[in-house]
């Protein structure tokens, strides 16, 4: 089947669960996340996404809870967040490098009901805490990889995100598992989505601009995304990186203020 045939029948899914289920199907081998040493291909990555469902399960997660996101850039954001849609849950990302204050703001704002951290961070929140892949990936590997899938409706709310990361008291925007895919769908009409791309992603996870127009857009194209803790982490060899990977879409940021200002280029 033609790669733009691919993309047009995982953008008939309701949702990105089946939209990942899919073309883990089609490109079981094909490398999806590379962060460090670590690389997961689109069949791992669906794995991963089935064990912390049941992760999730094992420690009495509610369908429609709420789960907060606030990690650096890396492989298990990406998990928990898809995991969190495919469960049921509501995951909500927060931009990192924020202070307690401001975290306990976006909590607040969207009603969390869990946080999940790479750090402890001093709130009255019920929180699970992953240093770093490593402990992340023994927590999860305990569990099944198959994963008995939640009925969606694709109305449903599937994730919160908020107005910009660039404001110091955000709006919360709801997102229903239907407009994911149909910001995708509109991506694809416009020739900007692109398969087999390489894509570098070191604009914070937790903002917007990084998982509509880069994870998902490597998804359904069945790109690749190179995942860098953030831009001042490779200022000094960001167009050698640029140039030996030759990536087709990059975002980078600058900081001012402590805030970040998002560009697209390719």
């Amino acid at each position: 089947m033609r790669i733009n045939r691919v993309i047009e029948c995982a953008l008939k899914k309701n949702n990105f669960s089946e939209i990942i289920e899919f073309i883990a199907k089609k490109y079981p081998k094909n490398k999806f996340l590379i962060h460090e040493k670590k690389t997961l291909t689109f069949e791992e990555f669906n794995l991963k996404i089935n064990q912390t469902c049941n992760y999730f399960k094992k420690n009495k997660l509610n369908k429609n809870d709420i789960v907060a996101l606030y990690l650096q850039n890396s492989i298990e954001f990406i998990i928990l967040y898809f995991a969190c849609i495919r469960y049921g849950a509501i995951a909500s990302p927060i931009p990192y490098g924020l202070s307690d204050n401001q975290i306990s703001y976006y909590l607040n704002i969207s009603k969390s009901n869990l946080l999940i951290s790479s750090q402890k961070i001093k709130l009255k929140k019920k929180q699970v805490n992953f240093k770093n892949f490593a402990e992340f990936n023994s927590t999860v590997s305990q569990f099944e990889k198959y994963f008995h899938k939640t009925k969606f409706n694709k109305n449903k709310i599937g994730v919160y995100y908020f107005s910009s990361g660039t404001t110091d008291r955000p709006k919360l925007i709801k997102y229903s598992n239907f407009a994911m895919v149909s910001c995708q769908k509109l991506l694809f009409k416009t020739n900007f989505l692109n398969p087999f791309s390489k894509h570098m992603c070191i604009l914070p996870l937790g903002h917007t601009a990084s998982l509509r127009y880069t994870i998902k857009q490597a998804i359904v194209g069945v790109g690749t995304v190179y995942l860098y803790k953030n831009f001042w982490s490779i200022k000094d060899i960001f167009w050698n990186e640029i140039k030996k990977k030759k990536y087709k879409f990059y975002w980078c940021c600058a900081l001012h203020n402590s805030n970040y200002f998002p560009f697209i280029q390719k």
